[in-house]
């Protein structure tokens, strides 16, 4: 876990070049201050750093050398001026410039712990597919890599900790070429899409949300796939009383960090398949439900709530996990109580999904000691399909596709 505080984690000169940034090349709708996002997390290079310090005093020489050789194109992709700043390790992976990415001020869709990729769109591609950005493939494959052997509860080893190297440099590589003579690299305004809010009190604002993976296939394609979708015919009440009578409800024994065995009772009920249907299907979409944006099963993956029960079925161990590590990330192990968590970009049985759920814990099972439970009640309030799983519309897309159909 974090041994301090991340509230306060970019140095000054990481603030200035922001800055300056901020006054030269990012859009001014945006709004000020801009916000420094991490690719990967700060909980993830604080998990990296504590592995990174036992390995670099291991016995075993050749995890010790592989170590080194890590922390050394560490320092090097942060620069001698920020280690200096720095002081320690930990903020030294901090503020790594490859690894921060400057970004409006008020953004939605918080991805947390999980990797948050800059992407861009594939040329010429007839089905608006997103890649991600060339640094964005390597850091990403660092992460992986590092987090296969944390979450087999072990350090990484040594042909690990020289991978890892070779990844970081070729980001920090691709971050230079982009970044050219600055510390930051500009900022990717493509890949930001605004929405326009108002608030109970009659206030408005604006918030951001990155178009991550997301297939973007546009109006012409997406008023084909509607009426593909529509001609299925399914009744939604029948199909979802046909698929789940009752509501689903599994029992999860899992480990945590410490070993300890942690119980997440999941329940889906019907309401919820019937929601997701009507916000993630082409048969069942409700147009007056479209928000800034959208995402859709491919039709001839799933038409509507014969095939969405069994993604959401075949998704609950993922679910689980998820939950359990996001309670552990979040220090909420003892007072979750009706707290909302929203997970992007989780990989499930072959697809990437987003949820919704709320998480309780059970007080009258799995423990004597009320101030830490071991058990929780998890109801999943949505399911969905991200990133390459998904195609995705904006709200204006869908308003035209209305109107077409």
């Amino acid at each position: 876990m974090p041994r301090r505080s991340h509230a306060t984690w970019a140095l000054a000169m990481i603030i200035e070049a922001k800055e300056g940034i901020g006054k030269t090349t990012a859009p001014q709708e945006w709004g000020r201050p801009l916000t420094l996002h991490h690719k990967i997390s700060k909980t993830h290079l604080d998990w990296i750093e504590q592995d990174l310090q036992r390995s670099l005093t291991s016995r075993d020489l050749e995890v010790k050398g592989a170590a080194k050789q890590f922390w050394d194109v560490a320092q090097d992709a942060a620069g001698k001026d920020v280690v200096k700043a720095a002081g320690n390790m930990q903020k030294t992976l901090w503020n790594m410039p490859v690894n921060v990415e400057i970004g409006p001020s008020a953004v939605a869709e918080d991805p947390g712990t999980r990797f948050d990729a800059n992407t861009e769109p594939v040329p010429q591609d007839p089905d608006g597919r997103r890649r991600l950005t060339p640094e964005s493939v390597a850091l990403l494959d660092l992460e992986q890599l590092y987090l296969t052997a944390y979450r087999a509860r072990r350090e990484p080893e040594a042909k690990e900790w020289l991978q890892m190297a070779d990844l970081l440099r070729l980001a920090d590589g691709r971050h230079e070429s982009f970044a050219k003579k600055l510390l930051l690299a500009p900022p990717r305004p493509e890949q930001w899409l605004k929405q326009e809010d108002e608030y109970d009190d009659g206030s408005t604002g604006v918030t951001w949300q990155r178009k991550r993976l997301r297939r973007f296939p546009g109006v012409d394609k997406g008023v084909q796939t509607f009426r593909a979708g529509q001609g299925i015919g399914e009744v939604l009440g029948a199909a979802v009383g046909v698929a789940m009578p009752v509501a689903s409800v599994i029992t999860f024994n899992l480990q945590d960090s410490t070993n300890t065995t942690r119980s997440l009772e999941l329940t889906v009920q019907p309401g919820a398949l019937t929601h997701m249907c009507r916000r993630h299907t082409y048969q069942h979409f409700d147009f007056n439900q479209a928000k800034l944006v959208n995402t859709f099963w491919p039709v001839n993956q799933v038409g509507g709530a014969a095939q969405t029960h069994p993604k959401v079925i075949a998704a609950r161990q993922a679910i689980a996990n998820a939950v359990l590590e996001s309670m552990e990330l979040d220090l909420r192990m003892t007072d979750w109580d009706q707290f909302k968590l929203s997970c992007v970009g989780v990989p499930a049985a072959g697809d990437t999904l987003f949820f919704i759920a709320v998480v309780v814990p059970d007080m009258l099972m799995g423990t004597d000691d009320m101030d830490h439970p071991t058990m929780w009640k998890v109801e999943v309030k949505t399911v969905a399909p991200d990133g390459e799983s998904a195609q995705a519309y904006t709200e204006a897309e869908l308003a035209t596709i209305d109107d077409r159909l």
